[in-house]
C-alpha cells in the first residue's frame, strides 16, 4: 500500500475514472476532478505528490501547484503535440507529459519514476525561505 497521494483532473469522465481506478489498484490514494476549479479549491485544503492533468484545461492548475506546492510532481496529458505545450512543460518544471490516448502501464511507470527520484531542491523553491531569512 503506498502513501502517496494523486490528483488526477481531466475534463473527459472516462480518462478520469480510468486513471483512478486503475492507480488506486496500485494501491495510491486517487480523488479525480473534471474541471480545474474543483481541482484548485481541493488544492488549497490538501498536499497531493502527483497532478496528472489535461495540458490545455489545467494551465492554471498547473501554475498553482508550481507556485504553492513546488515539489508535486506533475505529468501532463494532452490531445496534441504543440510547441508551446513543451515550452510551458520546461518552464513549470512538468515530470512527464503524454499525448493521448495513454497507456496505463506508462502512466503508472511515470509516477515510479517520479517517487525514485532523489529530491531536487531548487533555487526557486528555495527563494521564499532564503528571502525570509535575508529578512530578519
Amino acid at each position: 500500500m503506498h502513501n502517496r497521494q494523486v490528483m488526477v483532473m481531466h475534463n473527459e469522465k472516462i480518462v478520469a475514472d480510468m486513471a483512478r481506478v486503475s492507480l488506486e489498484q496500485e494501491g495510491y490514494r486517487v480523488v479525480a476532478f473534471l474541471n480545474a476549479e474543483h481541482a484548485l479549491q481541493r488544492l488549497r485544503a490538501e498536499r497531493f505528490d502527483v497532478l496528472i492533468t489535461d495540458h490545455a484545461e489545467g494551465m492554471e492548475l498547473l501554475r498553482t501547484v508550481k507556485d504553492s506546492c513546488p515539489a508535486t510532481k506533475i505529468i501532463t496529458l494532452s490531445s496534441s503535440a504543440s510547441s508551446d505545450a513543451g515550452l510551458d512543460a520546461v518552464l513549470l518544471d512538468i515530470h512527464d507529459s503524454f499525448r493521448m490516448p495513454v497507456r496505463l502501464r506508462d502512466l503508472k511507470a511515470s509516477i515510479r519514476r517520479a517517487f525514485q527520484r532523489p529530491l531536487e531542491v531548487t533555487e526557486r523553491q528555495l527563494a521564499p525561505e532564503l528571502e525570509a531569512v535575508a529578512a530578519s
